[in-house]
């Protein structure tokens, strides 16, 4: 049976930061740069060895063709707060978890399993009343950026911190609109 190949198969997947509407802000050319001698030391060092050569730092995370797998975006989102869907506050942060149709929780630290049933997140009864970046980055809204959004929703008060690209990809699922950053500085008015 003909597989075809990995670039045949990125070709047919769109890159997660092409499908959503949020903006998502490219690498700056230095860090690209730093990134690529990284990898070809690595790819070096993995050549002389039995270790399988690292994905390429040009590679994005693609939406899978299975519109039921997991997507693979960079650094893991978690949630916590109160709401019928979440376990206890006191057992902390929830993993996230998505796929091109929904979001749901990966059980962490000490929460129970829930069975074969997977709790999906309601994402689209969810709002987003307030948006923080943690990086202190000029490019905000890279794909690894981290951010922490507050959600409000019916019996749901909630905080969702995650990379920008996981967050832009739950609100793109949520039909959230692009937020705004809290906490920006205006910029100065020259004097008149």
């Amino acid at each position: 049976m003909d597989r075809p190949g990995r670039a045949a198969q990125r070709a047919e997947t769109p890159a997660v930061a092409d499908v959503v509407a949020w903006s998502v802000q490219r690498r700056p050319l230095e860090l690209a740069v730093g990134r690529w001698v990284v990898w070809g030391v690595e790819a070096a060092v993995s050549a002389t060895s039995l270790d399988p050569v690292p994905e390429s730092p040009s590679a994005q995370p693609r939406v899978p063709a299975d519109p039921d797998a997991a997507l693979h975006l960079p650094g893991p989102a978690e949630v916590h707060g109160t709401a019928p869907w979440l376990p206890a506050p006191t057992l902390g942060p929830q993993q996230v978890c998505a796929s091109s149709r929904a979001a749901w929780l990966r059980p962490t630290r000490g929460a129970p399993t829930w069975g074969t049933d997977r709790r999906e997140l309601p994402l689209e009864q969810l709002a987003v009343t307030s948006a923080t970046c943690r990086d202190h980055s000029r490019r905000r809204r890279r794909a690894g950026a981290r951010w922490t959004l507050e959600l409000r929703g019916p019996d749901a008060q909630a905080t969702l911190t995650g990379s920008w690209l996981a967050l832009a990809w739950l609100g793109h699922l949520g039909g959230w609109p692009e937020p705004a950053a809290a906490g920006r500085r205006p910029r100065p008015q020259p004097p008149t």
